[in-house]
């Protein structure tokens, strides 16, 4: 049976999730958790969020290490397989959505995840680390951030049927009128986008969704008739 699935907002590794990650520990047995900081590889701060992920889950008291995956040729390391099995929790925590989804798509880490999370093992993704787990991705979000482009979703690894924006009691004060129009229009007919807000996660345990933490989830994320196509 698959293990828990939980698509936390934001706040990975800090005191305002304490309570989500207890719950998940608690409903794991010998838990270890496996930090995966893979969306942010590209940048400085890649092994502080390494080290904050142990330094949290220590606090937990429970053992966490940091699996060094930050590109393509690491993912597709043969020797990956050994070093997840070690493992029952996999955290990917925040960072660029589209990097992630590129580095780990198809990739003998995410085939080894899968494996043990339908043997059930647990996935936690926050922030970029939930968006990739949805059945489309707004994976080219840093282009809109950083150029104004609104390029289309695209396909994710489909543990959970719909796009997912976290952050989201931020970012549903930048998405009005035009702009919500133009996120939208890119998105295919038979898909619907939830929004996660900060410090909160949406987690499915036993084929059943609930609530965790200090905010809400949005379904669908916008409240008007999406206008895709």
């Amino acid at each position: 049976m698959a293990g828990i699935l939980a698509l936390v907002g934001s706040g990975e590794f800090t005191d305002e999730v304490i309570d989500i990650d207890e719950f998940i520990l608690s409903k794991t047995k010998n838990p270890k958790v496996a930090i995966l900081a893979t969306a942010a590889g590209r940048e400085k701060a890649y092994q502080k969020w390494v080290e904050d992920g142990i330094s949290h889950f220590k606090k937990l008291k429970t053992f966490a290490a940091g699996i060094d995956i930050k590109n393509s040729e690491d993912t597709n390391n043969p020797h990956i397989e050994k070093e997840l099995d070690k493992f029952n929790i996999y955290y990917f925590s925040g960072g660029d959505p589209g990097y992630l989804l590129d580095t780990t798509k198809d990739s003998f880490a995410w085939k080894t995840i899968i494996k043990n999370y339908q043997n059930g093992a647990a996935i936690i993704g926050c922030s970029a680390g939930a968006m990739i787990m949805g059945k489309k991705v707004w994976a080219r979000v840093y282009d809109y951030l950083n150029k104004g482009i609104m390029l289309p979703w695209e396909p994710g690894h489909n543990l959970a049927h719909y796009g997912i924006i976290p952050h989201f009691g931020e970012v549903k004060k930048d998405f009005i009128e035009k702009k919500l129009e133009e996120l939208l229009k890119n998105l295919p007919k038979d898909s619907q986008v939830i929004g996660i807000e900060e410090n909160t996660a949406y987690i499915k345990i036993n084929n059943k969704w609930l609530i965790k933490g200090r905010g809400k989830v949005h379904i669908p994320a916008f409240d008007l008739t999406q206008k895709h196509g």
